[in-house]
């Protein structure tokens, strides 16, 4: 007779749990606060553009130069605090990419009445759903009951 062996499940504890939610939170309200403060790191970015315009072609520095004009009137804090911004909502959405996947990649049977599943078309907003979040939906349906499902994968 074999035993059977059984996993043991850890509870994780709340920092190992959320800390890349606590990192996107940090890096947000990093990014408002120097949207709402007036710091002077204007000279130091400036001083590095203006280096890094004279290695550049003579081309390339036009265009540079035209960007740096509108740059001019937005402080450098604003530009940093908007990148810092964006990049949390990248991280968060690409969590949630994550999770998503994780909860929806595997359907077998129908969870309502436990009978086979047949593949159905997918609807115009899971085609949507497809192409933003860079992943594979197919889309079931139950054929004893109403139940629909998803699954989703990686591409």
């Amino acid at each position: 007779m074999t035993k059977k062996k059984h996993r043991i499940r850890h509870e994780k504890s709340f920092w190992a749990e959320f800390r890349n939610e606590i990192f996107i939170g940090f890096i947000f309200i990093l990014g408002v606060f120097l949207l709402v403060e007036e710091m002077e790191i204007k000279q130091t970015f400036f001083h590095w553009i203006g280096w890094s315009l004279r290695v550049t072609a003579d081309g390339v520095y036009a265009f540079a130069r035209s960007i740096r004009d509108i740059i001019m009137h937005v402080e450098n804090s604003d530009l940093v605090g908007i990148a810092l911004i964006v990049t949390a909502f990248i991280l968060i959405s690409l969590r949630f990419r994550k999770k998503v996947i994780q909860r929806y990649s595997s359907i077998y049977s129908c969870p309502e009445c436990e009978g086979e599943l047949r593949r159905v078309h997918r609807t115009k907003f899971q085609t949507f759903l497809e192409f933003f979040m860079l992943a594979k939906i197919k889309n079931y349906q139950c054929k004893q009951c109403s139940y629909t499902g998803i699954q989703i994968t990686e591409r």
